[in-house]
């Protein structure tokens, strides 16, 4: 352990892209702030079926992603994200778009407005965010 590199040390870029397990992880992160991984487990739909083992396991991975960091607090580990909802929203959203709509963010309205789930009320908000990007086109 003492002896790595400089490197090593250096938290790595984040790499986009969550699996289930680590965005619930990362949903308990965000509403409950920095935490234990007790805490985490405690905190997750069908906390029954998780070990705690898992949910470190799955802290170190997401810590080596640059998704998480650790601090020690006594003898526990007081997790805390490093990205924001909304930035891991903007990247799977980006995902999504290049992986299944062949890079066209219009593919993927069109299947979003083609769907069923839609009611009139998310369609007229849909109309109102479009308007106002029209009106303040982003560079």
């Amino acid at each position: 352990v003492f002896n790595r590199t400089r490197k090593e040390l250096m938290p790595r870029k984040p790499v986009s892209g969550h699996t289930d397990a680590e965005l619930e992880i990362m949903n308990v992160l965000w509403v409950v702030g920095p935490c234990t991984s007790d805490t985490i487990r405690m905190s997750l739909p069908g906390k029954e079926a998780r070990k705690d083992s898992t949910i470190r396991t799955l802290l170190a991975i997401m810590e080596k992603k640059g998704h998480v960091s650790h601090e020690v607090s006594g003898r526990a580990y007081i997790y805390r994200p490093l990205i924001g909802r909304e930035s891991a929203q903007h990247s799977a959203a980006k995902d999504l778009v290049e992986k299944v709509f062949q890079g066209s963010p219009k593919l993927l309205l069109q299947c979003l407005l083609d769907s069923k789930d839609l009611d009139a009320q998310a369609i007229l908000e849909i109309e109102t965010l479009l308007k106002q990007t029209h009106k303040n086109p982003r560079n």
